[in-house]
């Protein structure tokens, strides 16, 4: 009986590990159809990724694809987000000595598309300072007060809303750049090809648009702001205006007849007026109109 009974429980065991095989095998092959069915997913599904990081004060960029926004948030996190296909997981992001930095991987061919870098500050007083290198890459900085901004972007716009910045350098080949209920206490804009667009700020800026080969061309619209220093604008191809200007005074010229228009008087070639103890605007346009009133 006792000899039975082994070989009882020996059949019972060698039956238990015979049937655990095909849950085994059924179990590798439901993960293996997960891993497939995560490789034919469409390319066009959004896909996000959020890193928490520790504080900093300051943002290096060094990117290729990703659009950028600075926003106002709860926490210091980044978040990636985009289609499958534009490859978020290119992007890097660390913090070292109270320093954000997102790299962007450069990749050989631009046929994956862009897709968005958000960062989160908990305080509009956060960062101190932004500076790097963009490329195909829309900026757009909200709510903030950042004291020094130093920017070279190749192909994208630059838009800056209730922003506070004591100095702006920005240095861009494509695309537009768009002050919008802001402070730019001192700033250096050079634009290949744009537009320069300000509204509801107040500014002191020098600028020079349209350099780029023979495609020199960009205009200035400034509306409801005020000129807190001397300013210039430097047009190729492109015109000037500005609505709803404070008392300032000017120094305005274009080498075409009868293109400067001032409170709707029409003057040549030139027209300067100063005034006592009020900012100076500077506008040298090529081939292009100036109106002011």
């Amino acid at each position: 009986m006792k000899k039975r009974s082994q070989i009882i429980s020996l059949i019972g065991i060698i039956l238990i590990l015979i049937s655990g095989i095909p849950v085994t095998r059924a179990l590798n092959f439901q993960n293996t159809n997960a891993k497939v069915d995560s490789q034919k997913a469409p390319t066009n599904q959004e896909v996000s990724k959020t890193f928490k990081t520790a504080a900093f004060d300051q943002v290096k960029l060094d990117t290729d694809r990703s659009s950028l926004k600075f926003i106002v948030g709860e926490d210091f996190h980044v978040t990636v987000s985009g289609k499958l296909k534009s490859r978020i997981t290119d992007t890097k992001v660390t913090v070292d000595n109270n320093q954000l930095t997102i790299y962007d991987k450069p990749v050989k061919h631009h046929n994956y598309g862009g897709y968005l870098v958000t960062v989160t500050v908990p305080d509009r007083n956060t960062i101190e300072k932004i500076s790097g290198t963009c490329n195909l890459s829309d900026l757009s900085f909200n709510d903030l007060a950042i004291p020094y901004i130093d920017l070279k972007a190749q192909y994208g716009d630059v838009v800056m809303n209730r922003v506070d910045s004591k100095n702006v350098h920005l240095n861009q080949k494509y695309g537009d750049l768009k002050i919008n209920n802001s402070l730019v206490e001192n700033g250096t804009v050079s634009l290949d090809v744009g537009d320069v667009i300000i509204t509801n700020s107040q500014f002191m800026i020098n600028a020079a648009l349209g350099k780029k080969g023979n495609c020199k061309y960009g205009d200035v619209k400034i509306s409801n702001s005020v000129m807190t220093g001397d300013s210039s604008f430097s047009l190729i191809n492109g015109d000037f205006s500005m609505t709803n200007a404070h008392k300032m005074s000017y120094k305005l010229s274009t080498k075409l007849k009868r293109k400067i228009k001032v409170n709707n008087r029409s003057y040549s070639k030139h027209y300067s007026k100063i005034l006592k103890n009020k900012p100076l605007l500077k506008v040298t346009n090529k081939n292009g109109y100036i109106k002011i009133k």
